[in-house]
């Protein structure tokens, strides 16, 4: 017999329900009981259990108390956080939601169960008469669908819609074409960690690169969720200045949960330097590659990324399942986000020498007044840092938080799942990833220099097509781009890419003019092309760009940012291997004074930000103008080795590298 189920019966409160310590003389404290034992009770009325909390935490004698009331898990937020696996036991949840009544949960369960096995019983009541319908629509379920989905990928759109509207008639399709789409371009994705991948979505108005990780086993039909992950400046957490290192603090956690992962880069800090499409972009072009449960993002940022997360955070309260800033201050319109019903987990350490903990006192001690669905964790001896209990503790809370919306009485919870890839088709979605045949696409000169002008994954692919190509005619569209100053920073660099692969006098020339570009890696995919497109001559092109730079460098050094202090480092590098790449002797003068000396062995740096070691990016430097001095040709440039190898005295790489330059001169 089916089991009638009530989902009128299942709503959510404003807040999570906290647990309450009543007092002989009536005083009733909230917060979550973290121990309750014969002699004592001791709550945290800020909502946390780690034991290494204290501020807020209050402890009465048994004596004192006459009641202790403990919530129990509502039965919802237990359902989230239980199939927050990366293998959910369908079976198992689908009995718990009906046991609950969580109807729309036990219906999707259903499917699940119905896609491993189409037999059983249980699941197929629960869909009622309509469950051979709905088992031969869907993909997931339908042994027959599923696999030629593979094949529609290999479609041009033309095809595909042919192929769709057949399927709606054969199967009884409800799903949008473009979900079918996006499971064919997603199928052609990589899964596992990929670092510094290039921004492709939206590259007219932000570009930049990111680092996802995606599980082994994803599935493009299954909805996956998302933690999008903000990082600080450089600090005690060992470097974390990027993407590629800050998606490290997760990716011990996400296998075990089955979530993707995405931290992009800000170049340069702090988040709120760039426009608010600039971190949305990096979000919208996972959601388009990757299955993404919208009703199950959450964002999280430390040091400057706490700050990012706190603007982010309430500005977009109604994009995230909860948020989670760290070590970071200036809270936003916080109430805004409370009574969205968004989920806050706040963690500070009261001895942060960086950012003061104040900030975020004054904002736990705001929610727990509105009753807001939060957790304020503060430690008193981590300073800066950010234990890996806390991380852990956050994105646990994560597990238990679900999109929420506003109703009548308070925020309630959205049920269900909601796929990103059925999702009506986004802004110029077909303009950057259209609906071409998988591993082909545009192979004229025509599309592939429109690709290159985008920028992004999908520009770097046209920009290797047209140098395999070896068209001629690729060099004057490529300087066209390469000079526009409305063309983005991408599409600058992978037109200087292409213009490399041209030893012309008209490529030469455009990456020549490309040396006085606003932007330092512009000028470096300049310089480096350079090298192997230009002829002798073009190298005093390169000592001009060079003098003009030394003269840059020492106004502006002194207020340089960390990404800018290592484009500066790898700039001079550039024009340094670049003109011993030419062999013009003549220049070498400015290599000593201006690059090696003034550049390269700067010694009135600006403070960067604590734990920031900026002799990184100097070694790096410093070990591509020694492999390059030899080209030179020129005995004069011996001794400007000499205040290379005393600045890094102890440096044995630099010392062998030095000592092998100075035997090929």
């Amino acid at each position: 017999m089916r089991r009638a189920l009530c989902p009128a019966l299942v709503l959510l409160a404003a807040a999570v329900s906290a647990d309450t310590v009543t007092l002989r003389d009536r005083t009733v404290v909230e917060g979550k009981v973290v121990s309750n034992t014969d002699t004592e009770v001791v709550i945290n009325t800020y909502n946390s259990t780690l034991p290494a909390m204290t501020w807020g935490v209050k402890k009465f004698d048994k004596a004192q108390v006459a009641e202790v009331v403990i919530t129990p898990p509502d039965p919802l937020r237990e359902y989230w956080e239980r199939s927050s696996v990366a293998r959910p036991d369908h079976a198992t949840l689908m009995k718990f939601c009906v046991a609950n009544r969580l109807d729309v949960e036990a219906r999707e369960e259903a499917l699940q169960v119905l896609a491993q096995n189409s037999a059983d019983a249980e699941a197929r009541a629960l869909l009622g008469p309509d469950a051979e319908k709905l088992l031969k629509a869907n993909p997931v379920t339908n042994g027959d669908l599923r696999p030629k989905i593979a094949d529609y990928g290999a479609l041009d759109d033309a095809m595909r819609k042919t192929t769709y509207e057949g399927w709606k008639t054969t199967y009884g399709v409800t799903l949008p074409k473009q979900y079918f789409d996006r499971v064919a371009r997603s199928l052609q994705q990589p899964k596992g960690l990929q670092e510094d991948v290039r921004l492709t979505y939206n590259t007219k108005k932000s570009s930049g690169k990111y680092s996802v990780w995606v599980p082994d086993d994803y599935d493009p039909h299954r909805a996956y969720p998302l933690l999008v992950g903000l990082h600080g400046s450089v600090n005690g957490l060992g470097g974390v200045g990027n993407g590629k290192d800050f998606i490290k603090h997760f990716t011990v956690e996400s296998p075990k949960w089955g979530c993707i992962v995405v931290c992009p880069t800000a170049e340069p800090l702090p988040w709120t330097g760039h426009p608010d499409d600039y971190v949305l972009s990096f979000i919208a072009e996972v959601e388009l590659l990757y299955n993404v449960d919208m009703n199950r993002v959450y964002l999280i940022g430390h040091s400057r990324g706490g700050m990012g997360t706190w603007y982010f955070g309430p500005q977009y309260c109604d994009r995230w399942a909860a948020f989670a800033p760290a070590a970071g201050n200036g809270a936003g319109n916080v109430i805004a986000a409370a009574q969205s019903g968004c989920g806050m987990y706040i963690y500070h350490s009261e001895d942060d020498p960086q950012v003061a903990v104040g900030s975020d006192r004054g904002t736990a001690q705001v929610l727990q007044k509105k009753k807001a669905d939060f957790i304020y964790t503060e430690y008193r001896d981590a300073k800066h840092g950010w234990p890996r209990e806390v991380i852990d503790d956050t994105l646990l809370y994560f597990k238990r938080h679900h999109l929420m919306k506003r109703g009548a009485k308070g925020p309630e919870p959205v049920h269900g799942t909601r796929s990103s890839f059925a999702e009506p088709l986004w802004p110029d979605e077909v303009l950057y990833f259209p609906n071409e045949p998988a591993g082909k696409g545009g192979n004229d000169l025509a599309s592939l220099c429109a690709d290159v002008e985008l920028g992004g994954t999908r520009g770097k692919r046209a920009a290797d097509r047209l140098i395999e190509m070896k068209d001629k005619a690729t060099v004057a569209a490529m300087s066209k781009t390469l000079l526009d100053p409305k063309a983005t920073e991408d599409a600058r660099i992978q037109s200087a890419r292409v213009l490399g692969a041209f030893k012309e006098a008209a490529s030469a020339s455009a990456l020549s003019r490309a040396l006085n570009d606003k932007s330092l890696p512009v000028r470096k995919a300049a310089a480096d092309s350079l090298a192997t497109a230009g002829e002798k001559k073009d190298a005093l092109a390169i000592a001009a760009a060079l003098e003009a730079f030394a003269k840059e460098f020492e106004k502006v050094l002194k207020k340089a940012e960390i990404q800018q202090w290592e484009d500066y480092m790898a700039l001079d590098a550039a024009y340094v291997a670049a003109m011993a790449a030419l062999g013009e002797a003549r220049v070498a003068g400015l290599v000593d004074t201006l690059a090696i000396r003034k550049i390269l062995l700067a010694t009135e740096l600006p403070k960067f930000s604590s734990g920031y070691d900026p002799e990184g990016a100097r070694k790096k430097a410093a070990l591509v103008i020694l492999d390059a001095l030899p080209g030179f040709k020129e005995p004069k440039l011996k001794p400007a080795i000499a205040p290379i190898k005393a600045k890094f005295a102890s440096d044995n790489e630099v010392q062998t590298r030095a000592a092998d330059a100075e035997g090929k001169m």
